[in-house]
């Protein structure tokens, strides 16, 4: 997706919020978001900088731009995210993650290191809004789908990892 896509969905996605005072938005730009807008698209920074300034004075909009992520992923309901490290961290936690991705990201033939196609897709199956309400009523009719997808492609997601990759370290040691 390239950048004034991203800006355009970022600006409808924040002010969609911005009118909605009944839902909070937790918003994490990406530590990189201001420096790339100010070197690859100047023509966007005033924009940007205004949007930036409307959402510091909306009551229902928390900007984190601490460098946890797992503060926020503990309290959200759910996730709206572009494609990132952090919406395939999402999936995990069996929250609802509504990806902002480009058609070529979601082909079936592709080869994912990571199957995110259990997610909800603006282009593919619902808006905003639709995503919103469905997660205020608690449902997420692709649940199932989106964590079976995910745990098949990602091996040892269960959380042993660690323990895995440790053993075979002091296996190493202990043969050698």
């Amino acid at each position: 997706m390239n950048i004034d896509t991203w800006f355009e969905q970022a600006e409808y996605i924040l002010n969609y919020f911005m009118d909605h005072e009944k839902y909070v938005l937790i918003w994490r730009p990406h530590p990189l978001t201001e420096i790339t807008i100010k070197t690859m698209r100047p023509q966007l920074l005033e924009i940007y900088v205004e949007l930036e300034n409307r959402l510091k004075k909306a009551t229902n909009i928390i900007i984190d731009t601490s460098s946890d992520i797992y503060q926020a992923v503990a309290i959200s309901d759910a996730i709206i995210s572009d494609y990132s490290s952090v919406m395939l961290q999402y999936i995990i936690t069996e929250k609802p993650v509504l990806g902002l991705l480009s058609k070529n990201k979601l082909e079936q033939d592709t080869y994912y290191y990571a199957d995110y196609l259990g997610c909800y897709f603006t282009n593919e199956d619902i808006s905003v809004a639709q995503f919103v309400d469905m997660v205020e009523c608690n449902e997420d009719f692709k649940k199932e789908e989106r964590i079976s997808r995910f745990k098949k492609s990602v091996v040892h997601a269960d959380g042993t990892c660690g323990q895995r990759i440790h053993q075979v370290i002091l296996n190493e040691i202990t043969n050698n």
